[in-house]
């Protein structure tokens, strides 16, 4: 039997369309090494659009990958989609938890990032933010735009021509790399793809406070900004004294391409696949 993927997502962000993208070449890859013989397989994932009418397959998956800020609209999807999952894709453990308490088999898979993001040790200038304009709320951008504009040479990147190669290297040149995540999705404890991304490359990284990062990580992140004056001391303590920061990153780079990338996400589904479906 040869293995198909077919995804159904939403793209509410441009790290929707990054995450199916680069899950759907992890997939590719994974199946040429190896075909398990699943068949048809189906990811819907996201809350809205195509998700909410999937194809059948021989295997149908949900992967839950956006905050929602109705509590109930897991239990909700699952008892009205055409199509039941046989399982959830859980991004968060506050998620997998939720799945589980409606007996819903569960497994947790968050975001991660490609092999595209690796560190380039290019030269280093400006402070960076990538995402989709007006997709955080705002005080977030307050806390961590508004600063970086003040501080001089910020650029806001909301498209990315070259692809992941270009943005690998757009990471890698800047001094500072800023992160916010939406209020509803941190609600939910998701981590990013942008944050796999630029830690991937080794590259500076201030994010929003969240309260899961270290947890999700698998290692304490101290970069993470409350308040307009932490983003400032942070942006300028990372431009003015970059080396004395260099090898933690370099370690974070390590941890991240060893243990987030989207080759590993494949085989720990491959491993739930072969065991539990």
């Amino acid at each position: 039997m040869t293995t198909t993927l077919t995804m159904r997502f939403f793209r509410s962000g441009m790290g929707d369309q990054q995450a199916a993208e680069q899950f759907s070449t992890a997939f590719a890859a994974f199946v040429q090494k190896r075909d398990p013989a699943w068949g048809h397989v189906v990811i819907a994932a996201g809350i809205h659009g195509e998700v909410l009418n999937p194809p059948k397959g021989d295997i149908n998956l949900h992967w839950w990958w956006s905050g929602s800020d109705r509590e109930d609209w897991l239990k909700q999807y699952v008892e009205t989609v055409p199509v039941k999952p046989q399982a959830i894709l859980c991004t968060s453990r506050k998620m997998f938890d939720h799945a589980r308490k409606l007996n819903l088999k569960a497994l947790y898979l968050p975001v991660a990032t490609g092999r595209e993001f690796y560190p380039m040790d290019l030269p280093r200038a400006g402070v960076g933010y990538c995402g989709t304009a007006g997709h955080k709320d705002a005080a977030q951008e307050r806390c961590m735009i508004a600063p970086a504009r003040e501080y001089g040479g910020f650029e806001w990147l909301t498209n990315v021509p070259g692809g992941r190669p270009a943005l690998n290297e757009w990471y890698n040149r800047k001094a500072v790399c800023l992160g916010m995540t939406a209020t509803v999705t941190q609600s939910w404890g998701i981590v990013p793809t942008r944050t796999y991304e630029v830690l991937a490359g080794a590259n500076p990284y201030v994010t929003y406070r969240h309260p899961t990062m270290s947890e999700t990580l698998g290692f304490e992140y101290p970069y993470q900004s409350a308040t307009p004056e932490e983003t400032t001391a942070w942006i300028k303590e990372l431009t003015d004294h970059y080396e004395a920061h260099k090898r933690r990153f370099a370690r974070y780079s390590r941890i991240v391409q060893q243990y987030h990338t989207w080759d590993h996400r494949m085989r720990t589904l491959a491993y739930f696949l072969d065991k539990e479906l």
